[in-house]
């Protein structure tokens, strides 16, 4: 369409300048014939005067004559180029009947044009009301995408928090449970030096009944017997507190190894809080990252959509440009 114009253009132009050329012929023309017609009417004039002096001077009828054909022959040239002059205006005329048709056409097609323009005009401000639509989109798909990202680096905060927290409390739990199992084997060591005690202490008990019943069977009188007898109860008696204090012994490691099993029953009940916790936290930061990677896509869709409506509106743009040229230089002409 374009080049189309631009030739209709440069054929307004050229015939224009064809006009103009055929109105300065037609022109210089038409004052050829007047000048000729003055020189007619100037001949005829000195024809009626030639012909009133032939009529005074009747004695040279030959001469007069000849200046009579002369008259007339210059007469009949001059009606034949009348003539010709008037079949070029005639030709004249049609040419400049076929350049007014051909103007008419030219301005039609440069309203069908502007018409054209003025839908464009429209597309192009419905376009731009989009553009701004979307620009808009697009500022508020950026605000959330920042909203979505500072909730990220505070979920991601917190699982490192979490993650950190789980790491110190599996170490305490480790520590825990290697203590455990060292006291655990102490504990072990402990019951069996109990039962090695308690053997013993069995073993104290029948030498002590052997012996308190020889001692009942000697007379008490027996010096040495009775020495031996005090000594056998010193014996007795230590046995006897060494039993109470490994029985006491007994009684404290089996209590601090409840406190240890419901220590290590805690431990596990707050490491299963933290997977679960663990778990959620992760759960919810993929769903944040989904959101986040949707809204991203959202907004590259968008940016898309963007760049090819400003291609369309430049597009536009510059075809609206090359018409309002056109029809500067179409009005100009």
């Amino acid at each position: 369409m374009k080049e189309n114009c631009d030739e209709l253009c440069k054929e307004v132009i050229q015939r224009k300048a064809e006009i103009n050329t055929i109105k300065e012929d037609v022109l210089s023309k038409q004052k050829l014939m007047l000048t000729d017609k003055k020189e007619m009417e100037k001949l005829l004039e000195k024809q009626a005067n030639l012909k009133d002096e032939l009529v005074k001077i009747l004695g040279v009828p030959a001469q007069l004559g000849k200046e009579t054909e002369k008259m007339n022959q210059k007469k009949i040239d001059a009606e034949k180029k009348k003539e010709a002059l008037n079949d070029q205006i005639e030709e004249l005329n049609g040419t400049l009947k076929v350049i007014e048709k051909r103007t008419e056409e030219i301005l039609q097609e440069r309203e069908n044009v502007m018409k054209e323009l003025d839908g464009k005009q429209i597309l192009l401000e419905s376009k731009e009301r989009e553009y701004i639509t979307l620009t808009k989109l697009l500022e508020i798909n950026r605000e959330k995408e920042s909203a979505v990202l500072s909730d990220r680096a505070a979920l991601e905060e917190n699982l490192k928090k979490c993650v950190l927290e789980k790491k110190k409390q599996h170490d305490i739990l480790i520590h825990k449970q290697t203590q455990k199992e060292r006291e655990l084997r102490n504990l072990k060591k402990m019951e069996l030096q109990l039962n090695m005690i308690y053997d013993s202490l069995e073993q104290d008990k029948s030498q002590h009944k052997r012996l308190k019943s020889e001692a009942e069977a000697i007379p008490k009188s027996n010096g040495l017997l009775l020495e031996r007898r005090q000594e056998l109860q010193k014996e007795i008696e230590m046995t006897r507190r060494s039993l109470a204090e490994q029985e006491i012994m007994s009684d404290t490691d089996a209590h601090m190894l409840e406190e240890y099993i419901a220590e290590e029953g805690r431990l596990f009940k707050e490491q299963e809080k933290c997977r679960v916790d663990l778990s959620r936290l992760a759960h919810l930061t993929w769903l944040k990252v989904e959101e986040r990677d949707q809204k991203s896509r959202d907004v590259q869709k968008a940016q898309i959509q963007l760049q090819n409506i400003i291609k369309e509106i430049k597009r536009k743009d510059l075809e609206i440009r090359e018409y309002k040229k056109r029809k500067r230089q179409i009005q100009n002409q």
